[in-house]
């Protein structure tokens, strides 16, 4: 049994009984191998439909001259589901964050990796998309982009402890500019330098594709989930390039967990509205699978707000347009029934740079280190208890007892920060999703796939059916004139034949005899005549 609760009424309580407990999923390997096998019987279906039409083509032929046009749709559909259900042995998830500039998507990404990895800026930093993910066994760290369309690579060579260029560009400037970072570089973690130099050096920047793959360890990785984090421009640029850029990254977003990072000060605007209006646009072209009620809300840089007072409301706050911006087509999203997060980025990076540096910490790493153990271990800020899941109270409360639990049995003051802090549960609730859901949206994808291509297929059926129509039109049309033509000549000829015969009155006897006269001609001759046309037309027509 759980007990729900809705913000707005809160004297309306109600229970919901579950088949199992709460946290615990149907069997997802008997729903992944019925799935698998939905999807393999569709193909099969499908394969042998296209094989039907492509046997029986000639038939075709007369009223409909793209059938081939018809067989590529098959093909199409056909590797996608395919696609789909090899998909469902990818153990990848990717997550997509999203926010203003200057939110601290980037910081928070660093926090999470524990190093300082991506460029962070107070300006509009990110005008690039960042993919990183673990490198494979054996695999180098590295970074992956494209210099003017060609396809380049930079790994660390740990042996000889330099970042060094295994593919691109032979003989190109920006090669050689590259290079010269790169001469300066003698430490894995000056990769920030890199990829600040790909990013945001004028010069060198403009000749980089908008996509960077980097190859880094994610700590939050596990033997059986790995996964795939995105960092995107802010949503607020000015800038029309980053906004492509941003609208490029989502389209690449397929059944993916969406986190809104947000902050105190910037939850309300047009960018953030824009953003929402573009995600709902997508879904409705079918571009794009977020769904934003599973995505994650994260109200960042929490320990800029002081009042408890100002806190709370936040838990109630909405997502949209200032009002001197609305618009008629505003999207307003209310946080109070989502997945809200709070977390301080900055308290948890510099805890965490402390913890795995090696190297002399910056003087404003150890102020900020010194800022948030204060505030855990005097002040007592748990930004945790912040948090909750939509409107689930039990959800919510297990969130929170967990990481009660685990800040009071650290011994370690770092640990305790990093918990504090509240990165903690959001990289626990990321975890819980890649551990249960997964699979089960691995498996939607295959359905909602399945689902389109029926809907392809019935739209190319009745668009065919809709120019077969025409076509049938047309030949009746054909067939008409041609029996029209038929008839003419037949009525002519036997016309000329019977004038003949009245102007020969010697010969009407005989021509009786005969039946060759004007009666017998009509009766023996032109009705029979006009039927078999009939008969024959009728053939083609049925062809």
């Amino acid at each position: 049994m759980v007990e729900y609760y809705n913000e707005n009424n809160k004297n309306k309580k109600f229970r919901i009984e579950l088949l199992e407990q709460e946290e615990k999923l149907m069997d997802m390997e008997e729903a992944f191998e019925k799935i698998k096998s939905y999807g393999e019987e569709v193909v099969k279906i499908l394969k042998n439909r296209k094989l039907d039409i492509e046997n029986n083509k000639g038939k075709y032929d007369n009223i409909k001259e793209n059938t081939e046009h018809f067989m590529e749709i098959f093909d199409k559909e056909i590797l996608t589901i395919e696609s789909k259900i090899k998909s469902l042995y990818d153990n990848t998830v990717n997550i997509c964050l999203t926010g203003a500039y200057s939110s601290g998507k980037s910081l928070l990404i660093n926090a999470i990796l524990g190093k300082n990895i991506l460029p962070v800026s107070i300006n509009s930093e990110t005008n690039k998309m960042f993919e990183i993910s673990s490198p494979k066994v054996n695999e180098r760290i590295s970074i992956d982009f494209k210099i003017s369309d060609e396809n380049s690579r930079i790994s660390w060579f740990e042996e000889e402890k330099k970042f060094k260029f295994e593919e691109g560009p032979s003989e190109n400037e920006i090669r050689k500019l590259i290079q010269n970072k790169l001469n300066k570089i003698d430490k894995i973690e000056q990769i920030n330098e890199i990829l600040s130099c790909l990013n945001n050096e004028e010069d060198i920047s403009a000749s980089i594709d908008f996509f960077i793959k980097i190859k880094f360890p994610v700590p939050i990785d596990n033997e059986r989930i790995q996964y795939k984090i995105y960092d995107t421009p802010g949503t607020d640029s000015n800038v029309d390039k980053h906004k492509e850029v941003l609208k490029e990254a989502l389209k690449e977003q397929t059944h993916s967990i969406l986190m809104f990072v947000l902050t105190p000060d910037k939850k309300e605007g047009k960018a953030n509205n824009d953003i929402l209006k573009f995600i709902k646009n997508a879904e409705k072209e079918n571009k794009s699978s977020i769904d934003l009620g599973r995505s994650i809300f994260i109200m960042n840089k929490i320990d800029t707000v002081n009042s408890d007072k100002d806190k709370e409301e936040l838990k109630k706050s909405k997502i949209e347009e200032k009002e001197e911006e609305k618009e008629n087509s505003a999207i307003s999203i209310s946080l109070e029934d989502k997945k809200l997060f709070f977390t301080s980025a900055s308290f948890c990076y510099a805890t965490r740079i402390i913890k795995n540096s090696k190297e002399e910490i910056y003087e404003d790493i150890k102020k900020n280190y010194q800022v948030a153990k204060f505030r855990t271990l005097n002040l007592k800020e748990k930004y945790y208890k912040l948090n909750h899941i939509a409107n689930s109270e039990y959800l919510t409360n297990k969130m929170i007892n967990k990481c009660d639990n685990e800040f009071e049995k650290s011994k370690d003051e770092i640990r305790k920060i990093e918990i504090a802090s509240g990165v903690y549960a959001l990289e626990e609730e990321i975890k819980s999703y890649g551990e249960k859901y997964s699979s089960s949206v691995k498996t939607f994808a295959i359905i909602d796939t399945i689902d389109k291509t029926l809907n392809t297929l019935s739209n190319e059926i009745n668009l065919l059916m809709k120019e077969n129509t025409k076509g049938i039109e047309e030949i009746d049309k054909e067939i008409n004139e041609l029996k029209k033509e038929f008839e003419n000549i037949l009525k002519k000829k036997s016309e000329e034949y019977i004038e003949k015969i009245r102007n020969e009155n010697n010969n009407k006897e005989l021509a009786k005899k005969l039946f060759l006269d004007e009666d017998s001609i009509h009766e023996k001759l032109i009705e029979p005549g006009k039927k078999e046309i009939d008969k024959v037309l009728s053939g083609f027509r049925n062809a």
